[in-house]
């Protein structure tokens, strides 16, 4: 025995077999990952018992590999033995594994029962009594049994069994959703490993190919990401990760085993001729070019078979960001992406908080589900400064476990709590943390997958960069808002300097009638006082009221006729305008102090005027301004005419304008102030007579109006004040 020993390190005693690579292979994984997961937490017992069923089943690999390189029975039989020395322990790691994951305390004694089982196996496994030999099959040399090998067979499935039932039983009573799908994909993949018992089969005396180092290695890897990553582990993506490796394994591999084999045989066997130099080389190239395509065109393959419903999903997150940017002046924006990602991904709860600038908080603005709509936290809470600087999102599962998130997790679990989420989406961009989307459980209780989480993240970028543009939007929005308002005001201001002009002209105009109401109301008390009244004295204190009733209603005319010039208006929505009946009740308020400088005016109104769209109160305004403007350019006496005309178009020959002229024979406007004379503030006139914004917001109001308006003046004969308006598409 030690004689054939010391074979084994002869490489003589080797023969080159395609059938021991994809074990080695495994093996070499296994080692990778079982000491990367036990380098993360060495004093955990989750992460030592992970690695140590690794090493079981890497020796157990390992050997099986070396029993197919081995050319004879002898060595194959060493090999055989040093590969269950990893065997006798695979089961026994599975079930340790269990009891540490589990934390169940109370089966601490099986432990050892199963660590003392496994030593009694691994001594017996040295003996004629386990396996009485080796046995030649198409892929390599496989054990034949020995009468104790079913007792083991026994031993190896109750304990994997007890492993599986401990996983099922705690799966049943687990309430929390997260634990209760990572135990349930474990339990599944217990199952998977379950499969490479079948390598028991040829021992047994029925010849099937020894497979078993896929299933292990799948299970395995699932098991790698579960402990690493402290989350639900993504059983569907290796699965279909694996499935796109063996159908590409299945194309190139054979191709590639070819040229290996014609390398070794030059290697072995001397020289050989240039043609198999050549097909080797040829088959090395066809590997290098064509696994790069072909492993994507099957992974598409496999994506749309086995993973549809989560392709379909993330193509429409993926398309709608790349649309976000259509949505910048919609306000629409915020609920069209809660409901994008709440129906995408089947989430009943979706929050939005964005920061405030006025409050220094960030506040919910929009959300799904959420039954507290005041939700609200300060910029500076830790965990809001932590996700600012960590950038990444955060899941409540991490945040309980992780000892990074140690220092916030109080505020963290209050804010996810607040807003029901199982995770938070920094939104940040270049001037800092402007918003926290939360997402609450999906409504089929699965927990978020790494895929979820790597397309949320690159998603959440897209939607803070849009997100963004909108708020700055949405602050053009509100300072133009305030603009409007500041300009409403200042038409306003404007407005009653006029009125101020106006009360003048208008207490003489109302000064006549209300002497003459009085007058006559003091000859009909004086009729009344007559010890005698006659039908005659009747008479002419029923003519008298009648006087008091035509007057009354004269000041009660021009009164209303100053208020509704000098209100704001109650809608600043456009309206059809008729301006024969604006220019007439501007005149109405005008008129008597007109009368009073001695200003004659002729107005020359076409009959059936077009309408325009616009707002009466405002060109009443600018009627107002320019008439009194007239006014004041002839202070001793002059003329004012007012003409108002539609305009045809040229291939209609329907109305297409209104044109307004106010025409004076007043002292007119140099050219050197005309170039001013719609500039705020600018006034010819002194200074306490004008505040220079009468034309100024006169020309504001034609523009809105989408009019022009247009000012010809000579000095000493006068000025023109011509004003177009477009004609109301309805107007007739």
């Amino acid at each position: 025995m030690m004689q054939n020993f010391m074979q084994i390190f002869k490489v003589t005693s080797y023969v080159f077999n395609p059938y021991a690579i994809p074990n080695l292979l495994v093996t070499i994984c296994l080692l990778v990952m079982g000491f990367f997961v036990f380098l993360q937490n060495k004093k955990s017992r989750v992460n030592l018992s992970y690695l140590r069923l690794c090493l079981a089943c890497s020796l157990w690999l390992f050997g099986l590999a070396m029993c197919y390189l081995s050319k004879s029975g002898d060595i194959a039989l060493i090999w055989g033995k040093i590969e269950y020395m990893g065997v006798v322990f695979v089961s026994t790691s599975v079930y340790v594994y269990s009891v540490a994951y589990l934390k169940l305390e109370k089966q601490k004694k099986f432990v050892v029962i199963g660590y003392l089982l496994s030593c009694i196996f691994l001594i017996l496994s040295w003996t004629k009594y386990f396996s009485s030999g080796m046995e030649r099959h198409f892929w390599g040399y496989y054990h034949k049994r020995s009468f104790l090998h079913p007792v083991f067979v026994v031993f190896f499935f109750a304990f994997m069994f007890a492993g599986l039932y401990n996983f099922y039983k705690e799966y049943k009573k687990e309430t929390q959703a997260i634990e209760k799908e990572r135990r349930k994909y474990i339990f599944l993949s217990f199952l998977i490993a379950y499969i490479g018992s079948v390598d028991y089969l040829t021992v047994y005396g029925i010849e099937v190919y020894p497979f078993g180092y896929i299933p292990v290695f799948i299970s395995i890897s699932i098991f790698a990401y579960t402990i690493v990553k402290y989350r639900l582990m993504d059983i569907e993506t290796v699965i279909h990760r694996t499935i796109t490796y063996v159908l590409l394994s299945f194309i190139i591999l054979p191709l590639s085993y070819l040229g290996i084999v014609i390398l070794t045989h030059l290697v072995l066997k001397g020289p050989a001729p240039s043609e198999e130099i050549f097909t080797a080389g040829f088959f090395i190239l066809v590997f290098l070019f064509l696994i790069t395509p072909l492993k994507n065109k099957i992974q598409q393959w496999v994506d749309r078979l086995f993973y549809k419903d989560k392709y379909d999903y993330r193509k429409t997150l993926e398309n709608f960001a790349k649309k976000l940017s259509l949505f910048l002046d919609s306000p629409n924006l915020l609920p069209t992406i809660i409901s994008t990602i709440a129906e995408s991904l089947y989430i009943d709860k979706v929050a939005m908080m964005l920061f405030d600038a006025r409050t220094a908080r960030y506040m919910l603005r929009q959300s799904k589900g959420i039954g507290e709509p005041d939700i609200t936290i300060d910029k500076e809470n830790p965990f809001v400064a932590f996700l600012e600087s960590y950038g990444n999102i955060v899941e409540r599962e991490l945040l309980i476990i992780h000892p990074r998130f140690e220092a916030v997790k109080q505020e963290g679990l209050q804010l996810l709590d607040q807003l029901q989420a199982e995770l938070v989406i920094p939104l940040i961009v270049q001037s800092g943390l402007i918003g926290i989307l939360g997402l609450g459980k999906k409504v089929s209780q699965e927990a978020y997958k790494t895929e979820d989480i790597n397309l949320l993240s690159t998603i959440g970028q897209e939607l803070a960069v849009a997100i963004n543009n909108r708020l700055l939007y949405e602050g053009l929005e509100e300072a133009n808002k305030e603009i409007r308002e500041a300009e409403a005001q200042l038409v306003q201001s404007a407005k009653m300097a006029v009125v101020g002009q106006l009360g003048a002209g208008v207490a003489h105009e109302l000064n006549n009638p209300l002497g003459g109401i009085l007058g006559y109301a003091q000859f009909i008390l004086e009729k009344l006082k007559r010890p005698e009244f006659s039908p005659e004295d009747f008479q002419s204190c029923a003519k008298y009221i009648e006087s008091i009733e035509r007057e009354s209603t004269r000041c009660k005319g021009i009164v209303e006729t100053l208020l509704k010039f000098s209100r704001r208006p109650l809608s600043i929505k456009p309206e059809p305008v008729d301006l024969a009946l604006a220019i007439n009740e501007t005149l109405a308020i005008i008129g008597h102090q007109l009368k009073l400088k001695n200003v004659k005016v002729l107005t020359d109104l076409q009959p059936a005027l077009a309408q325009v769209m616009g707002i009466t109160n405002q060109l009443q305004q600018v009627f107002t301004n320019i008439i009194l403007n007239a006014q004041q350019a002839m202070p001793e006496e002059g003329e004012l005419k007012i003409t108002a005309q539609n305009i045809l178009d040229a291939r209609t020959k329907t109305p297409a304008v209104v044109k307004i002229e106010f025409t004076d024979s007043g002292c007119g406007i140099s050219e050197e102030n005309l170039l001013h004379i719609f500039e705020p503030f600018f006034t010819t006139k002194q200074k306490d007579k004008g505040t220079g914004l009468g034309l100024s917001v006169s020309y504001q109001i034609i523009q809105e109006h989408k009019g022009n308006i247009e000012i010809k003046s000579q000095v000493g004969k006068g000025t023109t004040i011509s004003i177009m308006l477009p004609v109301a598409l309805n107007s007739t």
